[in-house]
């Protein structure tokens, strides 16, 4: 740019500095009446002005249920375990203090007698597979025998139910003992 150049934009700005322009003057420029109008609505809404009554979010006692993600294949059993009938060959999860170090405690019942039943006890993961636990016989060496346990109906806090084909726990089972409370 030359400095003829320079100097007409110089002078061209310093013109339109001292300029004043009046928008109501001109017909055609509605941007103050518009800007003008925006502004009494906001005075209008702010003298209206009612607090937004935000509802009270009721708590009870009682828990909400966990969320299982994936499908539940089978009625929830659980809550019905005392109605339930103990039979020979059920599985069954068991929370004797003994083993308390142990979880889940899982068995199969053997022998139902009055005040006891007979279970074997089985070893394995929530998530991985069970087999039925034996122990050494005394004297014997290398020779094992099923390890067999008597305990009371009340140890029983969960029944009827069976292993998947993989010898699993089914997602139910393990529901119930992510759920369970001491």
């Amino acid at each position: 740019m030359n400095s003829r150049q320079q100097t007409q934009w110089q002078n061209f700005f310093k013109d339109k500095e001292e300029e004043e322009f009046d928008f109501k003057a001109e017909s055609n420029f509605k941007l103050s009446e518009l800007s003008d109008y925006v502004k009494q609505k906001r005075l209008e809404k702010s003298r209206n002005y009612q607090p937004v009554t935000i509802p009270q979010i009721v708590t009870d006692d009682k828990d909400m249920e966990p969320v299982v993600i994936g499908k539940l294949t089978a009625n929830k059993k659980s809550n019905n375990i005392k109605s339930l009938a103990l039979e020979v060959g059920q599985m069954v999860l068991v929370d004797i203090e003994k083993y308390a170090d142990e979880w889940p405690q899982v068995g199969q019942i053997i022998e139902i007698a009055a005040a006891l039943i007979k279970i074997h006890w089985y070893k394995g993961s929530k998530t991985g597979p069970w087999c039925p636990c034996t122990i050494p016989v005394p004297g014997k060496r290398g020779k094992r025998m099923p390890w067999i346990e008597e305990i009371r109906a009340e140890e029983i806090w969960n029944k009827n139910f069976n292993l998947t084909n993989k010898n699993c726990l089914t997602k139910q089972i393990r529901y119930a003992i992510d759920n369970y409370d001491n």
